[in-house]
């Protein structure tokens, strides 16, 4: 059910934490999810979503070569950058 509703736009807006094992944390507070997300080791995919902007930050394979790197990108700062600066 959640990845139905990652980036389709509706209200209310809800946050999405997934790793390897799948979704583990689904809130409509950004920053319990965001604070989750900068939890979870930096050396296995993860991924902070939502409804209204879709993926926000990942650490995801840099290509699709199976032993690519992982890269962490975090876009939070560009969606929330007055509750991103609250949190840290």
């Amino acid at each position: 059910m959640a990845m139905n509703m990652v980036g389709d736009e509706k209200s209310p807006n809800i946050y999405f934490v997934t790793d390897k094992r799948g979704t583990f944390l689904v809130t409509s507070d950004f920053a319990v999810a965001y604070d989750t997300w900068r939890r979870l080791p930096r050396n296995a995919e993860s991924s902070l979503e939502d409804r209204k902007h879709g993926t926000i930050a990942t650490t995801s394979p840099e290509s699709d070569s199976p032993h690519a790197r992982l890269v962490t990108y975090d876009d939070s700062g560009q969606f929330f950058p007055s509750l991103r600066r609250n949190i840290f």
